[in-house]
């Protein structure tokens, strides 16, 4: 992982509504609309299946987990999309890099080698 790998957060940011919100790099209208595609009942249950999902999007591996810290109701779900991550490792070091992502997965932050 390289400090040039964008990142992405998607999620309530302390006012309703899901949205992607670039934490590293710039993004175009269509990533960010390919993003939001996760907020899909779909991945919504995934979600609560397991407590958490991996998945890609593209060059992305992503991580999400059900609700949310700063919205309370139903159908919450944070994700991070990370450009060229390979493994669970990678997502958790950008997590734990950026003091908003930790603070927003503190719920469950990926394991070392879970993927």
């Amino acid at each position: 992982m390289t400090k040039e790998n964008r990142i992405c957060y998607f999620g309530t940011r302390g006012k309703s509504g899901h949205f992607a919100y670039p934490i590293v790099g710039k993004f175009t209208r269509e990533e960010l609309r390919n993003i939001e595609k996760i907020d899909n009942p779909i991945y919504h249950e995934a979600t609560k299946a397991d407590g958490f999902i991996y998945g890609s999007l593209g060059n992305f591996m992503f991580y999400a987990i059900p609700g949310s810290k700063d919205d309370k109701r139903a159908g919450c779900i944070t994700a991070i999309f990370v450009e060229f991550a390979k493994n669970s490792n990678d997502i958790r070091e950008s997590i734990m890099s950026d003091s908003e992502l930790r603070w927003r997965f503190s719920k469950r932050l990926p394991k070392k080698n879970e993927i």
